[in-house]
């Protein structure tokens, strides 16, 4: 697949991403999960992980601070 095609998708389906996170109420955000390692967390915290472990692999393919 051209590399261009995977990206504009990816960023597309995390735009899409977005827009769900914006409708989830402010109290949900509070509701916790197990991790596979079995830590607690909350659903922001996922959420918060998720934006980091993106910006991890943008930073592997662009330069950008």
């Amino acid at each position: 697949m051209d590399s261009k095609h995977l990206i504009k998708f990816w960023e597309l389906y995390n735009r899409h991403l977005v827009e769900f996170i914006k409708l989830i109420p402010d109290e949900m955000l509070v509701r916790k999960s197990k991790t596979d390692n079995e830590k607690i967390v909350t659903l922001e915290w996922l959420i918060e992980d998720y934006v980091r472990h993106l910006e991890h692999h943008l930073k592997q393919i662009v330069n950008y601070d």
